[in-house]
């Protein structure tokens, strides 16, 4: 198990330190999808549980690619022009 290099989820765990949470990630890999067959839990340095979860990659995809890279992350950092963009349509859902 490895810590993604940057953005929101680092920061984010940083922040729950101490606070007995339970972080809910996706599995990426085949070695995380065995992990979650298996029933594998870890325990983070930050004292955070982590439990994967095995999501359909095509679902995956969609909630990488179109909301968090293609939609949050223009939002936190104002990179749209709100006057057009995003537009929330059927294309985007």
């Amino acid at each position: 198990m490895r810590h993604a290099a940057g953005g929101l989820a680092p920061s984010l765990l940083h922040a729950l330190e101490g606070t007995d949470s339970v972080w809910i990630a996706s599995a990426m890999g085949e070695g995380d999808r065995r992990a979650v067959r298996e029933g594998a839990t870890a325990a983070l340095k930050s004292g955070t549980d982590l439990r994967l979860i095995d999501v359909p990659q095509e679902l995956r995809d969609a909630a990488y690619r179109v909301v968090a890279n293609g939609t949050l992350w223009f939002l936190a950092h104002g990179l749209f022009d709100l006057t057009h963009r995003p537009v929330f349509d059927r294309h985007w859902h």
